[in-house]
């Protein structure tokens, strides 16, 4: 089953809303990542390449999962992430990469 452009606008958001956070907490976080996200690896996410895994990551947020979904950092367990997990990730990943590609391009 496909996302709809809805599910994928909302993981676009969290994403700008997580490289918005890192720009005010860790300025110039897009220089230190040299390749491409893959936010469904804790090593090769945003915190991963960051700080060396996911879980070393998360203390940016006091180990609040809520706020590491609703900064777009991880898709979280519950129910409804369960449905089409692999797009979802994929979904957050293409939105990451974006944030990303955009502050390397405009941020040099």
């Amino acid at each position: 089953m496909k996302l709809t452009k809805l599910q994928i606008l909302k993981f676009k958001a969290k994403a700008k809303l997580g490289a918005k956070y890192l720009d005010k907490v860790k300025p110039g976080w897009h220089k230190k990542i040299n390749r491409h996200v893959f936010m469904e690896d804790c090593n090769e996410c945003i915190m991963g390449q960051l700080y060396g895994s996911f879980a070393h990551g998360i203390h940016l947020f006091d180990n609040d999962p809520k706020k590491s979904i609703k900064f777009g950092f991880t898709l979280g367990l519950n129910k409804d992430m369960l449905k089409n997990r692999l797009k979802k990730w994929n979904a957050l990943t293409e939105a990451w990469n974006f944030e990303l590609h955009k502050r390397k391009t405009i941020l040099k």
